[in-house]
């Protein structure tokens, strides 16, 4: 048996490079959109009972680059994380309103800050009164 086949569904658990059952439920549809070169998406989705989030970085062309989750289980309603994903630096994301279901607050990636109410937000296009999307583009050149 090879150890590397045994080791890296670990190592990229560890890393927050796999995106947990739920996540996948809402696809890049609805959490991304194309952007120009040079951009990437954040895509977070949102959900309530457990209140938490899911966070996902796209590219530009909305392919996955990496997924920030506690296993299965959403994040936090708030908090800071460094997200890991393909992109060659981290993401230092912070959501700061624990009281709102809907994520509020700031990522900083290459030394440029990003405000996340400066994305745009939805209802993920499901009858669903407990989840809500949001993508905002960010420069990732």
């Amino acid at each position: 048996m090879q150890l590397s086949k045994l080791f890296t569904p670990i190592l990229a658990a560890v890393a927050g490079l796999v995106a947990p059952a739920s996540a996948q439920r809402i696809g890049p549809s609805h959490l991304c959109t194309p952007t120009g070169d040079g951009f990437c998406t954040l895509g977070v989705f949102s959900v309530s009972n457990p209140t938490g989030h899911f966070v996902t970085v796209y590219d530009s062309s909305c392919r996955w680059l990496g997924t920030l989750a506690n296993n299965d289980n959403p994040l936090p309603p708030s908090g800071t994380w460094t997200f890991h994903s393909q992109l060659p630096y981290t993401i230092e994301l912070t959501i700061d309103r624990p009281d709102d279901r809907q994520a509020r607050g700031y990522f900083w990636y290459k030394g440029r800050q990003t405000i996340l109410d400066s994305g745009f937000r939805s209802n993920c296009n499901d009858a669903d009164d407990w989840t809500s999307c949001l993508r905002v583009a960010f420069n990732c050149s």
